[in-house]
């Protein structure tokens, strides 16, 4: 489940998670998130849709 986008406290594990150099957590797992928070707030998936 996604937390709610005015979640402080998840915002500050993101920002945090991101910045670290430590972490493998990167742009491409961020990019995916958003990709996928897209898809599920409009209801319209952004990928090609053949696998399916």
């Amino acid at each position: 489940m996604v937390a709610p986008l005015g979640d402080k406290a998840s915002l500050a594990v993101f920002r945090k998670r991101l910045l670290s150099t430590d972490d493998s957590f990167d742009f491409t797992d961020a990019m995916g998130i958003f990709t996928h928070v897209c898809e599920e707030w409009s209801g319209r998936p952004t990928g090609s849709g053949s696998a399916s």
